[in-house]
């Protein structure tokens, strides 16, 4: 399967579990990404606060960092080769990024009970935007973004 990797600025309330009520565009997001691991794909995210070594490291990002600042995030990768930035795809793009028929079809849902349960009642601060959740020192009962993929 395919590796995605998502570079963000910060944290971003349309992609991943936050605090307070999510929107309709959370939902979805949350709902495309939860879609993607369960179909195998292994995703990681990194936003510039918390892994600013990921953003130097990775040749693609550190260039769009320097020659596009914030306007160039998110940016994302699949198979560590750019493959969008400065924004957040939408269902059917995804589909052709991952080579996924009627991927927008087979989008798993996410309810707003599901979203806020993954969050665990973190704060900002605490939601750690990669794949692994809360960093090693832990965070209570926060699971940040770990709840969905």
């Amino acid at each position: 399967m395919k590796n995605i990797e998502i570079f963000e600025m910060g944290f971003d309330q349309s992609i991943c579990p936050s605090v307070g009520e999510p929107d309709a565009r959370s939902l979805k997001n949350a709902s495309i990404l939860t879609t993607l691991e369960f179909m195998g794909f292994f995703i990681k995210r990194h936003d510039l606060e918390s892994s600013p070594r990921a953003f130097i490291e990775n040749p693609y990002v550190a260039q769009l960092l320097q020659t596009s600042g914030d306007e160039a995030f998110p940016v994302i990768l699949i198979d560590e080769e750019l493959a969008v930035s400065g924004y957040f795809p939408d269902a059917g793009e995804w589909g052709e990024l991952c080579g996924i028929e009627d991927f927008a079809e087979r989008l798993i849902p996410v309810s707003v009970e599901e979203y806020t349960q993954a969050n665990g009642g973190c704060t900002e601060s605490e939601a750690v935007l990669t794949s692994g959740g809360c960093p090693p020192s832990g965070c209570g009962s926060c699971r940040g973004c770990s709840g969905f993929f």
